[in-house]
Parts: structure tokens; C-alpha cells; sequence
């Protein structure tokens, strides 16, 4: 039978590193709940919280006690210079190369701002034959896109339209997992070696590293939607229809992961779907932000 692992991370800065990329305790606590509710909805999993210091008390705590692992490693690749915006991001890709050491068959990495609301059985099964990544559908009528293929031009002088895989995903038996992490370090490498910045984070890397693996790589949009529930409001129904498994949900770091996560520290528990929608601003809009948005309809 296989073994298998689901993890989230993030890393604090190192000494000297601007205060405002400390991780705030709102992080603390949407790790509480990303790793509980995969925990909850898939008890044969094993899950991990991979960091470079150690967790506040009271989160390992709670963490611990839902039988979740903690890992402490050294952030020692994919870094790049102090105060860079995105320097923290790629602790993600230094994680998942940590994680593959481990004696695990397949790998489920996660943003720390998702929500698991169903069994990760049918993504296992997946990983016999595919790396799933999150496919975020843009294309080149968006500007976002166009950015990243800019960059993406400047860095390999390559026109190509490679697809922009979002982070929060990457699902991997070990195999194919060493074989795309050896690609990324390979293309970290040439970043640092000319001194390259890209706007785009760890994805920028990953994007690239993927394209190599097109004969393996399947869009993992059946199993992760996401939403951006503000002022900018995206959402697809698939929360309710034809479900996902995980929510991830950005703009919710400091809302509604936090309802979600003092629900479950009162009664250890989260509360049922439609609650959870809710809390999520899935099913229902801020008030203030459609009020905004109606004034801006009528321009």
C-alpha cells in the first residue's frame, strides 16, 4: 500500500529581513485550518506544516493534537535577495524538494489559504500517471497573462505560449516529482546566474519547469478552484456543483479562514457546507464590496 504525503508551508524571514514579511498570526491560523480539514477529510493521509522556525505554541498545539506532522528545514535554495516581494514565495519549491526526500510514494503540496472540503482519494489515483497542476485559464486577452509571457520571453527568448500554472497546487507521484524539481533548480540556477526577477513568484519557475512535462502534466482544476471573493469577485459554482475538493481562497486570509478556524478552535469541528460557503463569501457577497461594485456597473 502506498504511502503518501499532503503538505503546506511557509517561511519566516531571515535576521535583518524587513518586519513586513513576517508571517502574521492570521497565517498561523489559516495553516490550521488548510492542514486540519485535509487532515479531517482524508485520515490515511499523512500531513505535514513544513516551516524554517519554530510555530508558535499554541498553533503546534492545535496541530499536534489533530495528528498533524511539523517539519522545521533551512530555507537554502531557490533564494534570492533580501526585499525582494517575492522572496518568501519560493520556500514553496525548497519545501516540495525537502518533501521528496521523504520516504513517500505521491505528494500533495497546497497553498496555506485553501480549505479541503472532500476525500483526496481520486487525486491519488491521478498520480499513477500525471503531475496535476492548476491550469488558471488565462489567456491572452488578460494582461496578467501577457505579463508573465513577457517575462517569460525575456528570460529564454522563447514565444512559445506556455501555460501559467498557479502555485497552490502541485500533485506528484516521487518519480515525476524529482524530475520536475530537478528542472526547477535548473532554471533557478540560470535566474540567479543573470540576475533575474520575475514578478511572478514561484509560479514563474514552475510554468517554465512544466512545459518540459507536457506528456505528463494534467490540469488539476477538477480537484482545486480559485476564488477571489472582494472587491475583484471570481467565483465559479463548482463549490457546490460538480465539487471540487479544496477551495482556495486568498482573499479570505484575514475573514473567512479565520471564522473558520475560531469555529473549529470552540467545538473542534468545522461547520457544515453551506455554513462553510458562507463564511467563505462563496455563496454570499460582502455587502460593501457589491455595493462598490454596482456603483462602479453604472460609470
Amino acid at each position: 500500500m502506498s504511502k503518501n504525503l499532503l503538505f503546506t508551508c511557509f517561511a519566516s524571514p531571515a535576521d535583518g529581513e524587513s518586519e513586513n514579511l513576517k508571517p502574521k498570526e492570521s497565517y498561523y491560523k489559516n495553516a490550521c485550518v488548510c492542514l486540519i480539514s485535509a487532515k479531517l477529510m482524508n485520515p490515511n493521509l499523512d500531513v505535514m506544516f513544513i516551516v524554517n522556525r519554530l510555530v508558535p505554541q499554541k498553533y503546534r498545539d492545535l496541530l499536534e493534537e489533530a495528528d498533524i506532522k511539523i517539519l522545521n528545514i533551512p530555507f537554502n535554495n531557490f533564494v534570492f535577495q533580501k526585499n525582494y516581494k517575492w522572496n518568501l514565495a519560493f520556500f514553496k519549491l525548497c519545501a516540495f524538494g525537502e518533501a521528496l526526500k521523504l520516504d513517500y510514494d505521491k505528494f500533495v503540496l497546497i497553498d496555506v489559504d485553501t480549505y479541503t472540503s472532500m476525500n483526496l482519494d481520486n487525486v491519488l489515483s491521478e498520480l499513477d500517471y500525471s503531475i496535476l497542476l492548476y491550469d488558471i485559464s488565462h489567456g491572452l486577452n488578460t494582461t496578467n497573462y501577457q505579463e508573465f509571457l513577457k517575462e517569460v520571453y525575456e528570460f529564454q527568448n522563447d514565444l512559445h505560449y506556455i501555460t501559467h500554472f498557479g502555485g497552490e497546487f502541485i500533485a506528484t507521484n516521487k518519480s515525476n516529482g524529482l524530475d520536475l524539481f530537478e528542472k526547477m533548480v535548473s532554471i533557478y540556477n540560470r535566474m540567479k546566474e543573470r540576475n533575474f526577477i520575475t514578478t511572478k513568484g514561484d509560479e514563474f519557475i514552475l510554468s517554465i519547469a512544466a512545459s518540459s512535462f507536457k506528456n505528463v502534466i494534467k490540469n488539476a482544476a477538477p480537484y482545486i478552484c480559485r476564488y477571489w471573493t472582494r472587491s475583484f469577485r471570481l467565483i465559479n459554482t463548482n463549490y457546490m456543483f460538480n465539487r471540487v475538493c479544496i477551495y482556495h481562497v486568498p482573499s479570505e486570509k484575514k475573514y473567512g479562514l479565520i471564522k473558520i478556524y475560531n469555529y473549529y478552535c470552540r467545538r473542534r469541528s468545522f461547520p457544515r457546507d453551506k455554513k462553510t460557503w458562507k463564511y467563505l463569501h462563496l455563496s454570499k457577497d460582502y455587502f460593501l464590496c457589491k455595493i462598490k461594485r454596482l456603483f462602479e456597473f453604472k460609470k
